[in-house]
């Protein structure tokens, strides 16, 4: 019966509320059928919210989940029937689906994430700026990126700075300090490692070459 709360977590955050509410069916029938005592199936269904919100918790950044959490535990532990029981958590995915709905497809915090560093990648951007302007918990974009395009946060801010410095580096009326910082390097001799890391040569090297 553990199983249940997995599977119901997964549809519900896959947006697919009607099969999560149908596994819900399926859990208190087979509830009801071996006559589950009352107090037990109480455990179940917080064990179910804790699942649910512990989730929706490694996603996003919200006190919207906190409060909704509190509250549906608060119903859950009220409830003087299995009926009432099962209410209480069908109305929870209800909720928790409006939330959820409300909120970007990985694919696009992925492409939302990329624009903001290229318009930002000047300024001092951290991971936890971009957590913070896309309303997604840091851990959570640290990852998705990684997964999706197979390098961290930090390498796409350097390689937007680097292909820049690249253009700048054409113009010889700026210096390779300047250039250091009008993409993001407060410090040259950083600019510098960083530069022939992802290059393979100085940026002075880079210029010459052109």
């Amino acid at each position: 019966m553990n199983e249940y709360g997995t599977k119901i977590t997964d549809a519900l955050f896959d947006k697919n509320p009607d099969a999560a509410k149908e596994l819900l069916e399926q859990m208190k029938q087979e509830i009801t059928d071996i006559r589950y005592p009352l107090h037990k199936a109480k455990i179940k269904m917080i064990n179910l919210c804790s699942a649910v919100f512990r989730r929706f918790g490694e996603i996003y950044v919200s006190d919207t989940a906190e409060d909704m959490e509190s509250r549906f535990y608060l119903r859950i532990s009220q409830s003087t029937t299995l009926y009432s029981l099962f209410q209480v958590c069908r109305e929870m995915i209800d909720e928790t689906n409006q939330v959820i709905s409300g909120r970007l497809e990985k694919h696009d915090l992925v492409d939302q994430i990329s624009r903001y560093i290229s318009a930002n990648y000047q300024s001092n951007i951290t991971l936890q700026d971009i957590a913070d302007q896309i309303h997604i918990s840091s851990a959570y974009v640290s990852r998705l990126f990684r997964n999706k395009t197979g390098i961290t946060i930090t390498e796409a801010i350097n390689r937007a700075r680097i292909d820049q410095a690249k253009l700048l580096l054409g113009n010889p009326e700026y210096k390779v300090y300047e250039i250091a910082q009008m993409v993001g390097f407060e410090d040259a001799a950083y600019f510098t490692s960083v530069f022939t890391k992802y290059v393979g040569c100085s940026p002075s090297e880079y210029r010459s070459q052109k």
